[in-house]
């Protein structure tokens, strides 16, 4: 069963969930968006990665395809009808908050939201799924990841 405290940390369910049976897959899937948590100009980006589709190391031809993964979803997701009538209409709903300062980001927060609303359900309707990804993802060594995600970063 997941964990409450989970769903907060969460915006990587949906670009992973096809991919518990392959780990490092599955640990690409996740990296673009770590990374936007750890640093937000820290990015990856396919002509960086996509080079280490041939490595040798099968580990890193893996962790690579993932993160190709992530970026292919992102980029048809993020323009479709959908994601945008639903990311305008959360976003207006943070307009709406009284109080905001100058740093306040009503769009950013729309798009976040409807991505962690999507991992949310996707929780909801299979609800094994978050503890699977969660053992995987922990029975990864985060030094072999830091040092592929070194090795392909833009920074």
């Amino acid at each position: 069963m997941w964990h409450q405290d989970k769903v907060d940390c969460m915006n990587y369910l949906a670009h992973g969930i096809r991919y518990l049976d392959n780990p490092w897959f599955l640990a690409g899937t996740a990296t673009p968006d770590w990374l936007s948590v750890a640093d937000r100009k820290v990015r990856m980006r396919e002509r960086l990665v996509r080079p280490h589709l041939d490595s040798e190391d099968q580990r890193l031809q893996a962790y690579a395809a993932g993160v190709l993964q992530h970026l292919d979803d992102d980029q048809w997701f993020h323009e479709t009808v959908a994601f945008y009538e639903v990311t305008s209409e959360v976003a207006e709903c943070f307009r709406k908050l009284p109080n905001q300062d100058d740093g306040f980001l009503p769009g950013f927060l729309g798009h976040i939201t409807t991505e962690l609303l999507l991992d949310r359900m996707l929780m909801e309707h299979f609800p094994q799924v978050i503890d699977q990804y969660y053992q995987v993802i922990s029975g990864l060594p985060a030094l072999e990841i830091q040092k592929y995600t070194n090795i392909m970063a833009a920074k």
